[in-house]
Formats: C-alpha cells, structure tokens, sequence
C-alpha cells in the first residue's frame, strides 16, 4: 500500500501574500494620487500585519463602496474571506479581482487554491495554468498544480511540476514533500526516502514530512525506523491522529501489543469516528487476552461501517 494521501495537510501557498500587495500597491500608487479608496487599503494592509483581519475587511469593504473598481481592494477581501473559510464569497471577491485586471497572477492562484479546497480540482487546475501563462516564475503556481495532479491521479505530470519548482526554488521544502510523496505513489521507496530527507533538511519541524517518512519505512520493512518517524511526528503535532495509527500498525507487527493499544487509544480520543482504529485495537486486546474487550471495538468498528469487523466478531465473539 503506498503512503496516504495527505489532504489532512492542507499547504496552498499563500505565503506570498504581503509582498505581492505590496508590489501592485506601488504600481497603482504611481499611476495617481492616493484616492481614499487606496488609503483605506494601506490601513487594510496595517491591520493584517497585526493579524487584526476583521477589522482589515471592514477597511477593505469601504474602499470598495468608495471605488468599487480597485482590483487590489477585492483582492484582499478575498484573500481574508479564504482564510476565514468562507469560500464563496471569497471566489466573489476574486472574480471581481480577475474582472477588473486580467494580468493579475496572484489572484488565480488565491481563486485557485478556493476551488482546491472545495474538491473542484478542474477550475483550480485552470487557474493556476493562467498564472503560470502570466507568469512562468511563479513557483506557487507549479506547486499548486503540483497538488492538483495529485489529487487527479496524474503522478508523471505532477513530478513534472515539482521538479520544476525545485529548479526555480531549490531551498523550498514543499516541493521535496510532494515529490516524496508521488515516489511513494510510484512505488520508488528510496527514491521517495531521498526527497522526505531533504524535505527535513530544509524544515525539520515539517511534521508531514516526517509522518510521511514512516510511511516509506512502513513499505520498506523498517518498521523501528518508521516509530521513529512517527514519534518525531507527534512530538511535533501531538494531534496527529493518523501519526498515532501507524506507530500503532507498526508496534502491532512487532508483536509490542500494549504499546500499539495505547496508540489505538490515542487515535480514538483523537478520532472516535476511527473505525479501523477500533478494529485493530480489538486485535490488539485479543492477543492481550482481553477477549470481551476486543469483542467491544470489535462490534463498535462494525457499527461505523466497518464489514471486516463482522468476520472476528462471528469467529470469536459468539
């Protein structure tokens, strides 16, 4: 099996943020004098340095009603509708934004990354195609896509991203991630191993990276060096309920049953919708003698919708 997918590791770039308003802030403030509009979008761009984002959105609200043409002012307002989670007005936003300057890259990919994350891969897809058509050094476009193709099944497309990125930004440890991960897709573990590497190298706090890592090691037999990933993991992000599972799955096969059950444990407080969790613990319990115990995840597992649980439950629970 190769590693899981990590949408739970949701990284659109959007670290670009403040210096590209600030480019076409400059650009529009050479072309006239400052309107009020503008002077509402400065104090805007004030208030997001101090993470004030509502009060930055009533700023950019009424520099809209002042000039309901300034592409700048739309943009922003979408940009803190997306972080906020509300992503329809946010493609509202947007939309204006792209209506009124067509040349401006940034909002692609900010429209982009919202159809990302509303599952509509096709239109983010084209966006990030029309940023890169503006502008074909703008590795947030590549790595965007990158995630795209993923999520398309279009691993040799997606590489082809990814490697493209780390010729325009080679210290940029996103990229080494996700070509880790198309690796393991493809089955290439140590080639998949080499890029997680470096993917740490560059940010050894990147807990995905690590998790991911342990994945690797899983299909590699490395079973110890995968808890060790793992650790590292939720050492970092102790929420991580998915880290929790696998250093369970990985205990379980070394046959150390008590440390996998209180991995289990963990992965239930976390996720208690875990069915998978409660079938693997209750083989846990069994090879700990704790029939009635295991019979009880057993039975709960099948109440989530887990089928395989039936088979134990008809086999030792009757």
């Amino acid at each position: 099996m190769p590693p899981a997918k990590t949408n739970m590791f949701p990284t659109m770039t959007n670290h670009f943020f403040l210096i590209f308003v600030a480019v076409i802030s400059l650009h529009a403030s050479g072309q006239s004098a400052r309107t009020h509009a503008e002077a509402l979008v400065d104090t805007a761009m004030n208030k997001i340095e101090k993470s004030d984002f509502n009060g930055a959105l009533a700023d950019l609200k009424r520099s809209i009603e002042v000039d309901n043409t300034y592409s700048l002012a739309h943009f922003m307002a979408g940009s803190i509708k997306e972080m906020q989670g509300n992503y329809q007005e946010a493609l509202t936003y947007f939309d204006e934004a792209i209506t009124l300057r067509p040349g401006m890259s940034g909002a692609y990919i900010y429209r982009g990354n919202v159809y990302y994350k509303l599952k509509r891969y096709e239109e983010a897809f084209l966006d990030y195609n029309t940023a890169i058509d503006i502008d074909p050094e703008m590795f947030e476009a590549y790595i965007n896509r990158c995630m795209v193709l993923m999520d398309l099944g279009l691993l040799e497309q997606a590489l082809d991203d990814c490697n493209r990125v780390i010729g325009l930004k080679p210290d940029l440890d996103d990229a080494y991630f996700y070509k880790g991960q198309i690796m393991g897709y493809l089955e290439h573990y140590e080639e998949s191993i080499t890029n997680f590497n470096k993917a740490i190298e560059l940010n050894p706090t990147s807990d995905k990276s690590y998790y991911s890592r342990g994945l690797v090691k899983i299909q590699l037999k490395d079973l110890a060096g995968s808890i060790t990933d793992f650790n590292q993991a939720i050492l970092l992000n102790p929420s991580l309920a998915v880290a929790y599972f696998n250093r369970g799955r990985a205990n379980g096969w070394l046959g150390k049953y008590s440390d996998a059950l209180s991995d289990f444990n963990k992965t239930i407080e976390l996720n208690p919708e875990s069915a998978e969790a409660y079938e693997i613990r209750g083989m846990c319990k069994f090879e700990l003698k704790n029939k009635a115990g295991a019979c009880e995840d057993w039975k709960k597992a099948l109440e989530l919708g887990d089928e395989k649980a039936a088979e134990f439950i008809t086999t030792y629970c009757n």
